[in-house]
């Protein structure tokens, strides 16, 4: 094939297959039944996102200091880039300090993600495939309840940084279809995008850059001056963010305090690792057995026995009894749903359950071999559906990186995860059924959507206290929600908005709701973040400054760290408010302090 070819190959797009099966819908209505999904499951978890007692505060509160003034890295410290802090902040400056404004934010970025994931995936999808693979996304991914949701995230970092790292590929995507350096130079800022939200996401979509650069050069343009446009552009945004904070914050600050703060990180990092990343064979040996023989299976029975259904005579109730089989398998007494798809684990001790934090821990595994097969098939005959897969699976396991290729948190690291068992089931299963499979596999994966459906709103089922301010209202499980409230309306009853009121070691909505002065730099001192004494004492020495009228103390603990209660490792700080201060209020897992005389 000559280069002219193959650049017209590519920009052809993907075969006739790929473009109109599952066409039997039409993309109108698919597109229709999408949009009045995305807004039926809005409605029904309205503000029952985030995860009230951990790190979503303290994003709020962050963003909610910038807007009132504040730089960020020196009078508020944090481990992330600046874009998502700032654009939180900005969105507060123009509709005000509120949590609809933060859940507009992060429904928007939602959006925004939801277009970029159809516009990738319709590449090597069908509609009705690519449909069923967003749906999963909102309904695995995007709208679980607890910390790890896309609408109030622990971290909109991490939202923001998956959103310019998808928009990434899409742009790749585009200029493979249609070449334009406009493209080049987009993909490139949007990698920037991704770096200045959360280091890792823009590690990958560079990563993603370099492997368009090396697999898929165009043959109209030299793969130097190519490889500058997809580069540059981005490297020079991130050093002028660089130097703009660097002009205002001395480096060693801006460093070593913040962004690549080593002495917390080292610890805990590798407790994660040891607590959360589990061995790789056995979920890759459960998605090799579901996506690669049950779904593919069930998928054949449902396909030939659609086509059976159609002929007349006996092959009728034979095709519908096949039907039948391929569908309902799950409802068979015994069956254990995949792991991935039931999205809920007990919670020992109680009735409550929790998401799964490891969903799609084999999906680095299964997009290594999707894009290792795509890449081959692009070898022999070029085409963006390919290609699409291969930046696609690239960035999907770039972005495992920091978990030793597993997937952690699902939502944000595996944003394409739900579509990989739907491009399986098809591809594995088109042969064995003797023709296409885009409407079979979206069938046999979309019944295990319902099943998950269900098992989200259980867990929704168990919000049932509303914490009501004029910050805006959440809704939180009564467990946690009903002592979080006390504290909340003790410190509304006994300080003022003028008062600073410090809240260890990290729940910072309560400062966001109570509407009360956060007076240390720290949007929380979780396990190690005060990693030395010199860091404990430099914190109590903001207590000292600024002698907050109250002191809220949490109990908890971080299994997660192999750490105990704030007590236990930071144990200076905890001393210091006993001197000072002397317990007013207890709630739950909460003391609250009032101080002692002034000094």
């Amino acid at each position: 094939m000559t280069k002219h070819s193959e650049a017209a190959s590519c920009r052809a797009g993907p075969s006739t297959n790929e473009r109109t099966s599952g066409s039997i819908l039409g993309p109108v209505l698919v597109s229709a039944v999408l949009g009045v999904t995305f807004i039926a499951i809005v409605i029904v978890t309205w503000a029952h996102w985030g995860h009230v007692t951990i790190d979503c505060g303290g994003a709020l509160d962050r963003a909610a200091r910038i807007a009132g003034g504040q730089l960020l890295y020196r009078d508020v410290l944090s481990p992330y880039g600046p874009l998502a802090d700032y654009a939180v902040a900005a969105a507060f400056r123009a509709g005000g300090i509120h949590l609809n404004v933060a859940y507009a934010v992060g429904l928007t970025v939602l959006a925004a993600e939801s277009c970029l994931l159809w516009y990738v995936g319709r590449r090597f999808l069908a509609h009705l495939e690519c449909a069923v693979g967003l749906a999963g996304f909102w309904i695995l991914l995007a709208f679980r309840p607890g910390y790890i949701n896309w609408v109030l995230p622990n971290t909109f970092a991490a939202t923001f940084g998956s959103l310019f790292a998808t928009a990434t590929v899409a742009l790749l995507i585009a200029d493979i279809e249609r070449p334009r350096d406009g493209k080049l130079i987009g993909a490139s800022v949007c990698a920037a995008g991704a770096a200045l939200s959360k280091v890792e996401f823009g590690l990958a979509a560079y990563g993603t850059l370099v492997l368009q650069c090396l697999l898929f050069p165009c043959p109209a343009r030299a793969r130097l001056s190519a490889a500058i446009r997809l580069l540059l552009p981005g490297l020079v945004l991130i050093a002028a963010v660089v130097l703009l904070f660097a002009s205002l914050i001395p480096w060693q600050s801006l460093l070593f305090d913040n962004l690549y703060r080593i002495r917390s990180f080292r610890g805990t990092v590798a407790s994660l690792r040891t607590t959360l990343v589990e061995p790789v064979w056995p979920p890759v040996r459960e998605a090799a057995l579901r996506y690669g023989l049950e779904f593919p299976l069930r998928a054949v029975l449902v396909s030939v026995g659609l086509r059976l259904a159609g002929r007349p005579g006996t092959g009728r109730p034979l095709g519908a009894l096949l039907v039948a089989l391929g569908l309902l398998v799950p409802l068979a007494p015994g069956y254990v749903p995949p792991r991935d798809f039931t999205s809920l684990v007990a919670v020992k001790g109680s009735d409550a359950f929790e998401p799964i934090p490891r969903a799609f821990a084999w999906s680095a595994v299964g997009w290594s071999v999707a894009t290792l097969a795509a890449f081959v098939r692009d070898r022999r005959a070029p085409s963006v559906g390919a290609r699409a897969i291969v930046l696609v699976g690239g960035l999907s396991v770039l972005l495992t990186l920091r978990w030793d290729f597993h997937v952690v948190w699902a939502p944000y690291y595996a944003p394409f995860a739900p579509f990989l068992p739907l491009l399986a089931v098809r591809v594995l299963a088109a042969p064995l059924a003797g023709g296409d499979a885009s409407l079979t596999a979206p069938l046999v994966i979309g019944g295990a959507l319902v099943a998950a459906a269900l098992n989200v709103r259980t867990i929704y089922g168990q919000y049932g206290i509303m914490l009501d301010y004029p910050r805006g209202r959440i809704w939180a499980p009564s467990l946690r929600g009903a002592p979080l409230a006390a504290v909340i309306d003790y410190v509304r009853a006994t300080t003022s908005p003028e008062d600073y009121v410090a809240v260890i070691p990290e729940e910072r909505l309560i400062n966001f709701l109570a509407e009360r002065r956060n007076p240390t730099r720290d949007s929380g001192i979780g396990p190690a973040w005060l990693a030395t004494a010199a860091d404990e004492r430099a914190f109590v020495r903001e207590l000292k400054e600024k002698w907050p009228r109250a002191v809220v103390v949490s109990q908890r603990s971080y299994p997660e760290f192999q750490a105990g209660t704030v007590r236990a490792y930071n144990p200076r700080v905890i001393r210091w408010i006993e001197r000072a201060y002397r317990p007013a209020q207890s709630a739950g897992p909460y003391i609250t302090y009032s101080r002692r005389d002034r000094r």
